[in-house]
């Protein structure tokens, strides 16, 4: 298993262009250290959550995308889960992903 606590996982924002034009670029998020690049428009839901271990006797701070969703169809990107060693670092991720959310006007609700 691995130390998260060792590991500094940022969330990466990518723009990624569709053609060389300027304004057809796509936000992504991307975790660098799971390997997932996740278009912004398929995030329908985002939740801070966490849950203790027994075996470690540690608290595992995620954020989870896409809660209780199965791929589909209709939902590209199911329930992918991320972990993140602090509480602070997990909390300082999922505000970006929130502003980044807010500044492409991917969030309907908050």
């Amino acid at each position: 298993m691995k130390e998260y606590e060792k590991e500094k996982e940022k969330v990466t924002i990518k723009a990624t262009p569709t053609e060389e034009d300027e304004n057809n670029k796509m936000p992504m998020l991307y975790f660098k250290r799971d390997g997932y690049l996740i278009p912004l428009w398929y995030v329908v839901t985002i939740e801070k959550d966490w849950r203790f271990t027994e075996h470690s006797n540690k608290i595992i701070y995620t954020i989870v995308i896409n809660k209780n969703m199965v791929q589909s169809d209709k939902i590209k990107v199911g329930e992918k889960e991320f972990i993140f060693g602090s509480e602070k670092t997990r909390d300082e991720q999922f505000d970006t992903i929130v502003e980044l959310m807010c500044e492409h006007n991917d969030v309907t609700t908050l």
